[in-house]
């Protein structure tokens, strides 16, 4: 059985969740003003179950949809499996293209967002051209967004679009 702690235990989650037809909640602001909630010392998936799991539990009535990019190629080619298994626990999830930080794509050449969704229930790839994939979700909804790293462009849009409804 592979570490957890070899994910990241230390390292954080950045979380924005948006209620689909109602407000923006979050725990906390960051100093650019964009809603997250910081989850500090604790593993990416142990922190991807908790928070689905306290979404669905806080509203059980609500798809819960997650949007996530995985952060770094070899922890991906290590945890592909585990991520894919924690985001399962979503009605849908979207994952964005892996964040390479300080490794190389060519490093790992079959190492792509891809292999996660190709072991989920009901997931897409989603980039910040195709956000809109999001806007089946009107009502009824919460849409978590968890990233290591920001990804404001896609939650932003879909911000927009739900105050034009």
């Amino acid at each position: 059985m592979k570490k957890q702690d070899n994910w990241g235990v230390g390292g954080s989650i950045f979380l924005t969740i948006v209620f689909a037809g109602m407000a923006i909640f979050s725990y906390q602001s960051d100093p650019s003003g964009y809603p997250i909630a910081f989850i500090p010392g604790i593993g990416v998936l142990v922190g991807i179950v908790m928070t689905i799991k306290a979404a669905k539990q806080k509203y059980p009535d609500k798809k819960i949809v997650a949007v996530f990019q995985p952060h770094t190629f070899s922890r991906t080619l290590e945890f592909t499996d585990e991520l894919a298994n924690v985001l399962n626990n979503a009605d849908a999830t979207y994952v964005l293209n892996i964040f390479p930080a300080r490794e190389k794509q060519e490093d790992y050449p079959n190492v792509k967002s891809q292999n996660i969704v190709d072991k989920l229930n009901n997931g897409s790839i989603i980039t910040d051209e195709t956000w809109d994939l999001l806007k089946e979700y009107k009502e009824n909804t919460v849409v978590l967004f968890m990233s290591p790293k920001e990804i404001h462009n896609i939650m932003n849009s879909y911000k927009e679009y739900l105050k034009e409804l």
